[in-house]
């Protein structure tokens, strides 16, 4: 009797024993899944995320390109518009850009252009700047769309207002106000400076006779 009360016991306890050993290998399994998701799977899909985001951001600073041109083309001075950026996690900076000079028909003029940079903040990728300035548009130092220039004259964005700093998580409203332009005739002398975009800058002005400067007025303001 006590021997089958016994090899009962050892039954019970092999049979929890084994139990446990599933158990432990069940939870290593998950484990091990968690592991490989938390390596490989989770970076992918926020990768992805940044790739999306970055495009967006690109896309967005074409369309902000795009709806200056458009106001100036099709509007007059005093007139004013908005445009969202989907800024998560990106340094925007609002400052002057390339600072011209020239001499012209009636005297000497000196300028800066407007510079818009976007600085996302990424993890899984190569963060990469994009930026507004003076009409154009630049990528990692390189020119995606230029200023606007015709066979006989130029057109370039320029700066007015305050120099802004904004570190946004949410997007951001960009308020762009035309306020006026100039035309400049029978130009020489042109000098390029304060620019990481001076030999785009001097190609393209080289031999640029007449020249027309837009002011414009921009704001940076983050939305809830």
């Amino acid at each position: 009797m006590r021997r089958e009360k016994a090899l009962i016991s050892n039954e019970l306890r092999d049979s929890a024993a084994a139990e446990v050993v599933s158990f432990i290998l069940i939870l290593a399994a998950v484990a091990a899944g968690i592991g490989i998701s938390a390596a490989v799977i989770l970076p992918e899909m926020e990768k992805t995320a940044e790739i999306t985001h970055s495009s967006e951001l690109q896309d967005s600073i074409f369309s902000l390109k795009t709806a200056l041109d458009k106001q100036w083309l099709l509007d007059f001075p005093g007139t004013y518009g908005s445009l969202l950026l989907p800024s998560e996690n990106t340094a925007l900076h609002l400052k002057p850009g390339a600072e011209i000079s020239f001499r012209h028909t009636d005297g000497n003029k000196t300028a800066n252009l407007l510079h818009l940079s976007t600085l996302p903040a990424y993890i899984h990728m190569e963060n990469r700047e994009i930026v507004l300035e003076g009409g154009a548009v630049f990528l990692e130092n390189r020119s995606v769309l230029p200023h606007t220039a015709g066979d006989s004259n130029t057109v370039l964005l320029c700066f007015s207002g305050e120099e802004t700093t904004l570190l946004a998580n949410t997007p951001v409203a960009v308020s762009y106000f035309y306020l006026d332009a100039e035309t400049y005739t029978n130009l020489s002398s042109i000098q390029v400076s304060k620019t990481p975009y001076l030999k785009y800058w001097e190609e393209e002005l080289r031999g640029t006779k007449n020249l027309t400067l837009l002011s414009y007025h921009l704001a940076l303001e983050a939305v809830p």
